[in-house]
């Protein structure tokens, strides 16, 4: 027993040495990109003028945000076998956020003496591969007498969670800072999905500390779709192509004032910032609305654009007839044993029984897809003509006509005047908005889900209490 012992632990050391020398070789290639990329405002000699930023505790001496995407095809037998396609379609992504701070005080060395970053992730399913994604951090300062520390990464340690221990994160410490020292830090990203889209990117302008230069460039497949919405006064990406025809996003910006932190502000409503999708809208095997763009980049486009990609989803959405079956036995049993019920009663009846058996179902539901099982429950128990399927944004994000995909609102129904949100926390009674959806637009698509494309939906105004 102890022999075999011995061989297990063994093994395991092995195992854990190859995983850790695969991390260093990556964190050293992804060292040897980002401070290979030349740019003289990432030099931590520059002066930073004490008439403009004399009060800060740190300041940004530059900022970079790099985001490059091909698109990729080849051979894989293993999705073959798993779903009938023999070639990969799959997006390419290497990410980049370099940053050099000068950390004037105590209290930014406190602020910056710590990071964590993420870790290696593979998604897969009978042996088929679809998402690979590996992340690296690096740092390294600049002391005052000119001389160069680089953080020694391999020191970072894990944080579990789950049964299984799981590592979600790394945290690194970051050694022997002062007051007066620059630090210089990066993160990098490689992510490879197959027939999906990115996750979208944010590129901020403002943060908690003054920018004195900060960049922004993309560059992307052609063949690949690039949404992208500025808001709150940030300015377009100038566009233009490379010679192997990628299309190049770019910007560039000086003396970035820091972000206000007021308790009661909207950041995503008052503060400037650009919110970018890249998408794989080739795909035949994850659904795309009829409607969606292929190829090309789409700055700024009119609301009605998604407003149609919505019409066409929910008309397009094709579920189970479980969950609307047993909602309505349940309210047709309810209601017979409480011959009294109001109109409004029968509704919150309703309501509950939907939202119960979305929850206890084992395949688990989308908000989406609850809200066209309430409005089919609705109609069923003899609700048609002011039902309404509806969507909304919290006032704490973006107004609900500056979305950017179909996927980004919270669906509601209304039924008259009264919008039943569909919380999976049951947190608030049938018919109740959480406060801050009060006073926001509201989008209603009225009448036949399959209709919804041929007419333009109705906005109105949610009240501010129920």
């Amino acid at each position: 027993m102890k022999h075999q012992c011995l061989i297990l632990l063994f093994v395991t050391l092995f195992c854990s040495e190859i995983v850790c020398a695969k991390n260093e070789k990556f964190f050293s290639k992804a060292s040897e990109i980002v401070w290979g990329i030349e740019n003289p405002n990432f030099n931590a000699s520059i002066e930073v003028p004490d008439s403009l930023y004399g009060n800060e505790s740190a300041v940004f001496i530059a900022a970079l945000r790099s985001v490059e995407v091909s698109r990729e095809s080849s051979l894989n037998i293993t999705k073959y076998a798993n779903t009938g396609k023999a070639y990969s379609n799959a997006i390419d992504c290497k990410m980049i956020i370099r940053m050099m701070v000068k950390l004037n005080d105590v209290k930014a060395v406190e602020e910056y003496s710590e990071f964590d970053f993420a870790v290696k992730n593979k998604e897969s399913i009978n042996n088929y591969s679809y998402q690979f994604i590996n992340s690296a951090f690096g740092a390294r300062v600049h002391k005052q007498d000119g001389s160069v520390i680089d953080v020694d990464c391999s020191e970072a340690y894990s944080i579990t969670a789950g049964k299984k221990d799981k590592e979600i994160e790394r945290k690194i410490a970051i050694p022997g800072l002062e007051p007066g020292d620059v630090l210089e830090y990066f993160y990098y990203d490689e992510v490879w999905l197959d027939e999906l889209d990115l996750e979208p990117i944010e590129f901020p302008f403002l943060r908690k500390y003054p920018a004195m230069y900060y960049k922004i460039e993309c560059k992307i497949d052609p063949e690949l779709t690039v949404e992208y919405r500025t808001y709150n006064g940030a300015p377009l990406l100038m566009g233009s192509r490379d010679k192997n025809g990628f299309v190049i996003l770019k910007m560039e910006a000086e003396k970035l004032d820091k972000k206000e932190t007021d308790r009661w502000m909207a950041p995503m409503r008052q503060q400037p910032f650009i919110k970018m999708y890249v998408l794989n809208n080739e795909t035949d095997i994850v659904y795309r609305t009829p409607s969606a763009r292929r190829g090309g980049v789409w700055c700024n486009l009119p609301i009605v654009h998604y407003y149609d990609d919505i019409a066409h989803m929910l008309g397009d959405l094709d579920l189970s007839s479980k969950i609307t079956s047993k909602a309505t036995k349940t309210i047709k049993n309810y209601k017979e044993n409480h011959p009294k019920l109001t109109s409004r009663q029968l509704l919150d009846v309703a309501w509950l029984a939907t939202i119960y058996y979305g929850l206890i179902d084992k395949d688990g539901h989308t908000n989406i897809a609850m809200s066209v099982y309430f409005t089919d429950v609705l109609k069923k128990i003899g609700y048609n003509d002011s039902v309404a399927i509806g969507i909304v944004n919290s006032r704490y994000t973006v107004p609900v006509n500056q979305i950017l995909h179909w996927k980004e609102p919270n669906y509601v129904v209304m039924v008259g005047d009264t919008c039943y949100m569909i919380n999976k926390k049951m947190c608030f009674l049938p018919g109740e908005l959480a406060g801050d959806y009060g006073g926001e637009d509201v989008v209603l698509f009225y009448g036949k889900r399959q209709d919804f494309k041929k007419n333009y939906p109705v906005v109105k105004k949610l009240p501010t209490t129920r």
